[in-house]
């Protein structure tokens, strides 16, 4: 009894409020005033992005795995058909850009889809960021390999979600976190030997 009030004191312990947890992608789409180009940038220091453009039949244009570093793409519209694209940035975020076509103008809309909790391990801590953009009641919770909850928290109305859970001095097991954002659940293992 003592063992497990013990290790659910350390695991009560481990949360910790974090700022600036990862570099997300931060994408933009501008019109260049002189060419009329489309002018895409994507700053990805931490991640994987895909980028793909496509119309509104759903014909890919153009598609391109970034995997570090700044990007940026110019695109010659001045041969595309009038009417409605794409621009999809899929990464931990997924951006997408809503691109019209009328006449010589050209109007660009940014919307958010879902976003994915990023999970960072640093030796025996374990870093969570998550955007809640809808600001869904995000569900957060620790279990150990027999599925014993050993911490649990229900984040309510935030449209930022950082934490840091510290594994270092946890008796050796398997972890689970677990996150569930709105109807999404996701989850993360932690081995502690």
């Amino acid at each position: 009894m003592k063992t497990i009030v013990r290790f659910t004191g350390i695991v009560a312990l481990m949360l910790v409020t974090m700022t600036g947890l990862a570099n997300e992608p931060e994408p933009s789409l501008e019109t260049n005033k002189l060419t009329n180009d489309l002018v895409f940038n994507l700053d990805s220091r931490s991640e994987r992005s895909i980028v793909k453009l496509s119309d509104v039949q759903g014909n890919v244009l153009f598609q391109e795995n970034i995997l570090n570093g700044s990007y940026t793409r110019t695109f010659d519209i001045e041969n595309f058909k009038k009417g409605t694209y794409f621009l999809v940035v899929n990464s931990s975020n997924k951006t997408v850009f809503t691109i019209r076509l009328i006449g010589d103008k050209v109007e660009i809309f940014k919307s958010w889809g879902n976003s994915k909790p990023i999970f960072k391990k640093v030796g025996g801590m374990v870093y969570l960021n998550l955007m809640n953009l809808h600001r869904n009641d995000v569900a957060i919770k620790v279990t150990d390999s027999r599925n014993r909850v050993v911490f649990k928290e229900t984040v309510k109305n935030t449209g930022m979600v950082q934490r840091a859970y510290n594994f270092e001095k946890a008796f050796e097991n398997s972890y689970t976190i677990v996150v569930k954002d709105g109807k999404d659940t996701y989850y993360e293992n932690i081995v502690v030997r």
